[in-house]
């Protein structure tokens, strides 16, 4: 496994609840992703409804010390942990690389853009009121 590997894995089993298996990739080397941190204030505004231009539809919220991303439609259990890079920019875990920018206009956020490592970017749009 690559350290990018290891990293997703450890990363995984800590936010599927599963000690044991992070201990065991620790051991074997794997390093937790350098994340920026982010107070649950501000978390909190990046938390809403996004919508695409072709009708796909995201919910982002807040999740401990992080955000999550369920796509509408899918199973209530499937969603998408993000670890900030930075104030605005998020790394998907288990997505192997892909991103999710929010955009920002004043105290509150408008967009997301997700880039994925293949395949199209796609932006989604805050929706009020959701």
């Amino acid at each position: 496994m690559t350290a990018a590997q290891l990293t997703e894995a450890l990363e995984s089993a800590r936010t599927d609840g599963k000690p044991k298996m992070a201990a065991l990739l620790e051991k074997a080397g794997a390093k937790p992703y350098d994340e920026f941190k982010i107070d649950a204030e501000r978390l909190g505004k990046l938390a809403g409804t996004y919508v695409s231009a072709n009708g796909g539809e995201i919910v982002v919220s807040v999740k401990g010390p992080r955000l999550s991303v369920h796509y509408t439609g899918a199973p209530p259990t499937q969603h998408v942990i993000l670890v900030a890079k930075d104030a605005t920019t998020f790394l998907g875990l288990g997505m192997d690389g892909a991103t999710f920018v929010f955009g920002v206009e004043g105290d509150k956020a408008t967009s997301v853009a997700y880039t994925p490592v293949k395949g199209n970017a796609s932006k989604y749009a805050r929706v009020e009121g959701k």
